[in-house]
C-alpha cells in the first residue's frame, strides 16, 4: 500500500517526494447513474472500492484519467494550473470512449475543493506541485459491450516532483518501429487505460538497453513521429522554427503543449505543428540542422532530449545548457507563473480561496 503523506509535507527532504509515493489522506468523488445524473462531488477519506468481478470496466475497458496540479505561489496562495483544460479533455475522452460526460464544472469543484482540504500538502520546493489525478471508471455489474449505466468518478492527489533528472542531463529515447502506440482511428487522442497499458511492453524493451523512453511512430508508415513515451516532443530547427506533430486524432492534445504553443505564438516564434519524418530528422541532426528537441506534460513539465536511437545508430542533438535552451525559457516563464513570479496575463491560474462554487 501507498502510505499517506505526513501531516506537513515540509518534514519530507527536498527530492525525496518522488512521484505517488505519499497520497493525500482525503479524495475527491461522486457516481452517475443512467436516469438520475451525476451527484455532487464529495469529498471524502482516501479509501478503497468494492468492485463486483463482473464491473464491466474489469472486462471491456471503459476507464479514462486525466493529470494536473496545483502550485504554492509566492504570495502564500495555491493555484490550480489549467484546471479548465483538464476538464474538457475529460469530457472530450469520455465521449470517445461512450462513457458519461462529467459535466466540466463538476471536474473543476471537484478538484478545486479537493485542493482546498490538502492545501498543507502543496509543496513549496521549486519543481514541487500536488499532483491530482482524476479517473472514471464503469462499475456496472454486466456482460456485454455496451455503454455502462453507473460510473465512478474520483480524484487522488499526491505531492510530488517534476519527472525529469534532477542532474539536468537530457533524456536518451529509442524510436521503436516493433510496436504502435495506437492504431489510425483507434482512440489515441483519448486519454483511456487501455492506451498506457499497451505502451509498457516497448518502455520495458527500451529501459532494458539503457534509454528514458520511447518515440512513437504512426501506424502506417512507421515514420512519422508521434508521441515520446507519455508526452508530446517539440522539435526546434537551427534556422529557428519550432515543430511538433498535428493533433491528427491519435496524439493527445496535451495541456502543456498547448500552453508552450500559445507562449511561442506570444513571443513571435514561427511555430508549425506538421508531420516530422524520422527520417529526415535523423538526417537533420546529422547535418546540423536541429539545435534542441524536447518533451512536454503535466508530469514532466518541459524535458531536454539528449539523444535519440534509430535503426542501429543514436542520433546526439548539440550540448547545450538547458537553462538558455528554448526549452528552458517556456521552462522558466511556465513556471513563474503557476507560482506567481510573473503576472498571469493569460488566465491560466485557478487560484484556491476559502470558499468558492462554480456555476453550470
Amino acid at each position: 500500500m501507498i502510505a499517506m503523506a505526513p501531516d506537513d509535507i515540509r518534514t519530507v527532504p527536498a527530492g525525496s517526494l518522488g512521484f505517488g509515493r505519499y497520497m493525500a489522506t482525503h479524495m475527491a468523488l461522486c457516481r452517475y447513474k443512467s436516469g438520475e445524473g451525476w451527484e455532487a462531488p464529495r469529498i471524502v477519506p482516501y479509501q478503497s472500492f468494492m468492485l463486483d468481478p463482473c464491473a464491466l470496466v474489469l472486462h471491456y475497458g471503459q476507464s479514462i484519467y486525466e493529470g494536473l496540479k496545483a502550485y504554492a505561489r509566492v504570495d502564500g496562495s495555491i493555484g490550480l494550473f489549467r484546471v479548465e483544460r483538464n476538464a474538457a479533455r475529460f469530457r472530450a475522452s469520455a465521449t470517445r470512449m461512450a462513457m458519461a460526460e462529467l459535466p466540466e464544472h463538476l471536474f473543476v469543484q471537484a478538484a478545486y475543493d479537493l485542493v482546498q482540504q490538502e492545501r498543507h500538502l502543496v509543496p513549496t520546493t521549486e519543481g514541487g506541485a500536488l499532483y491530482l489525478r482524476p479517473v472514471m471508471i464503469a462499475d456496472e455489474a454486466a456482460f456485454g459491450v455496451r455503454r455502462s449505466s453507473s460510473y465512478l468518478f474520483f480524484i487522488v492527489a499526491t505531492p510530488v516532483e517534476d519527472l525529469q533528472r534532477p542532474d539536468g542531463r537530457g533524456l536518451r529515447l529509442r524510436v521503436t518501429e516493433e510496436f504502435a502506440r495506437i492504431a489510425s482511428t483507434g482512440g489515441g487522442d483519448a486519454k483511456t487505460s487501455g492506451n498506457y497499458a499497451r505502451t509498457i511492453l516497448a518502455l520495458d524493451e527500451a529501459r532494458a538497453l539503457g534509454f528514458d523512453n520511447v518515440i512513437w511512430l504512426d501506424p502506417v508508415h512507421r515514420d512519422f513521429i508521434e508521441e515520446a513515451g507519455i508526452t508530446n516532443i517539440f522539435v526546434r530547427t537551427a534556422a529557428g522554427k519550432l515543430l511538433t506533430p498535428p493533433l491528427n486524432g491519435r496524439i493527445l492534445a496535451g495541456v502543456t503543449r498547448e500552453t508552450v504553443l500559445a507562449q511561442a505564438a506570444s513571443w513571435g516564434l514561427d511555430v508549425e505543428e506538421q508531420e516530422i519524418s524520422i527520417a529526415q530528422l535523423a538526417t537533420a541532426v546529422l547535418d546540423g540542422e536541429v539545435s534542441e528537441i524536447f518533451l512536454t506534460g503535466t508530469a514532466t513539465h518541459i524535458a531536454p532530449v539528449a539523444s535519440f536511437a534509430w535503426r542501429e545508430r543514436e542520433y546526439l542533438l548539440p550540448p547545450v545548457d538547458f537553462s538558455s535552451s528554448l526549452a528552458g525559457r517556456f521552462s522558466s516563464h511556465i513556471r513563474d507563473v503557476q507560482t506567481g513570479r510573473k503576472p498571469d496575463l493569460d488566465k491560466w491560474m485557478t487560484l484556491v480561496v476559502d470558499s468558492r462554487r462554480f456555476a453550470t
